[in-house]
């Protein structure tokens, strides 16, 4: 699981961002706030960031729909309530929130920036794409540009592959080694690369080397039968311990 803490509130500047307690005083100080003032949105919206830093999503998701309820257009709760159900694994409830902030503040880089993952776990690969292009459009320099520019590189390698269409592309290695793309092995493999890997960035990065490099190999197993039955001896086992076949 990859964990996205919002910056929506920067933590840096908070009076006890040297101590060594700084998370625990922080969260005093918010929750003080709320204390003498229940309906301070934002104290609740920047308690939410803490509990993100403590991993406590479930309690960031609650500060940030009280404070939602109290201004609906806060923008800070919708990012930190995003980034909770992100690293919940849920990006199907991070996408609206990601895009209520992008509503209230089209020029958020970051929204843009953490929509367009959302997208990417969905295996919306198009959206995926716009949205961190538009990212990087906003703010070319911040401190993620480099990865979203890894991630944009893979996803349009990915979606080429696909044929631009987002939709599954062909498994070249099984293709050739069960010798049919709607093999009942290739498809478990296709359904594995697009339900798993495609959901990671380390998964999406073996994607795109595996376009790279398996059509040359797909080419030469053609004509050796006997690697070709060795690959398939490992194909299948793999396949076996996916529990799909």
């Amino acid at each position: 699981m990859q964990i996205f803490v919002c910056q929506a509130f920067n933590f840096s500047k908070c009076p006890y961002a040297k101590s060594g307690d700084n998370i625990d005083k922080a969260f005093d100080d918010f929750s003080k706030a709320i204390e003498l003032d229940a309906s301070h949105a934002e104290a609740y919206g920047n308690r939410a960031f803490i509990n993100l830093e403590r991993k406590e999503w479930q309690k960031a998701i609650d500060d940030c729909n009280k404070a939602i309820g109290i201004s609906p257009d806060i923008v800070v709760a919708y990012m930190n309530r995003g980034a909770a159900y992100t690293n919940m694994d849920v990006p199907s409830k991070a996408l609206p929130d990601f895009s209520k902030a992008i509503e209230i503040d089209p020029e958020n880089a970051e929204a843009h920036m953490r929509r367009g993952y959302a997208h990417s776990q969905l295996g919306n690969i198009q959206e995926a794409i716009s949205d961190y292009v538009k990212s990087l459009e906003i703010d070319p320099d911040n401190q993620r540009a480099g990865l979203v520019r890894e991630e944009l590189k893979i996803l349009r390698q990915g979606a080429a592959s696909k044929g631009g269409s987002g939709k599954s592309g062909g498994c070249y290695v099984a293709t050739a080694v069960y010798g049919s793309y709607d093999a009942p092995e290739v498809l478990c493999l296709r359904r594995f690369r697009d339900e798993t890997l495609a959901h990671s960035i380390f998964g999406r990065m073996f994607i795109s080397l595996y376009y790279h490099f398996s059509p040359p190999f797909a080419e030469w197993l053609k004509d050796a039968p006997r690697i070709n039955k060795f690959v398939r001896i490992i194909l299948d086992r793999f396949v076996e311990r996916l529990g799909i076949k």
